[in-house]
């Protein structure tokens, strides 16, 4: 894929223009991340679908008197390799291509509607969606590994006598307190784009990693049942959406 561009003149300033692609995109499902009214130019994302992320930059300049021409552009190689759709072959490329020129003539469309009656779009706050923070769950899977690891490694030199005594029960201890550490700084880390919803696939996959993990490690001393993979993932899901979750303070009266 190539990088696809369309401009369309609008009877307003660039000023007016740039603020309204800034105030239209939510209502498209694009996220504004970032604007500068300075050079008129403003980039935001936009997720089709099967968690990719496709990037537009807009431009807005005076062309004449009383117009601006802005200019959308779109290249897929501005998205990260972690969020960039496989094209696997011409056919699915040009097929991205007319979604991404749909939406681009979508934008213009709705811009046209704001120009001329601005009042029908209020303020908006962009969508939440579940979009899969891949810093958020590998940080939290490092975390719970690491931890557990290391607890497992400590724990029988110090406390023999407790090894013995808690017996086969003790690695599922460990490997459930590593989901709940793991999940939790998931969903912490989550908050960074709170955009992106609740850190419910986070949770999951590092409570997956620890059920791999337990697996790998303790296949031999315990055998996981269909309880234990319920409470992991349950622990990690629960822990890191209630981590992610930004609970508005108010102000003392």
């Amino acid at each position: 894929m190539t990088e696809i561009q369309k401009a369309r003149t609008f009877p307003a300033s660039s000023d007016r223009c740039l603020g309204g692609l800034v105030r239209i995109w939510p209502y498209l499902n694009i996220r504004v991340r970032k604007s500068d009214p300075a050079d008129g130019s403003a980039e935001g994302s936009w997720q089709p679908g099967s968690g990719a992320t496709f990037l537009f930059r807009a431009e807005c300049k005076d062309a004449a008197e009383g117009a601006c021409e802005v200019t959308l552009r779109h290249d897929l190689q501005w998205t990260s390799r972690w969020s960039r759709p496989v094209v696997a072959n011409e056919a699915l490329g040009q097929k991205l291509n007319a979604r991404t020129l749909e939406q681009m003539e979508r934008i213009f469309s709705t811009l046209g509607e704001y120009l001329e009656d601005e009042t029908k779009f209020t303020a908006r706050t962009p969508p939440a969606s579940l979009a899969l923070d891949h810093v958020a769950w590998a940080v939290g899977a490092a975390i719970s590994i690491a931890a557990r690891l290391l607890v497992g490694a400590v724990q029988v030199p110090l406390h023999p006598a407790f090894s013995q005594f808690a017996g086969p029960a003790l690695p599922r201890v460990i490997a459930l307190a590593g989901v709940l550490v793991g999940a939790l700084v998931a969903g912490l880390l989550k908050r960074r784009t709170p955009e992106k919803g609740s850190a419910f696939f986070e949770g999951l996959v590092v409570a997956i990693v620890n059920l791999w993990l337990s697996l790998v490690i303790h296949s031999i001393a315990i055998t996981l049942g269909t309880v234990d993979w319920i409470v992991y993932c349950v622990v990690g899901v629960v822990a890191a959406s209630l981590a992610s979750m930004r609970i508005p303070v108010r102000n003392a009266p």
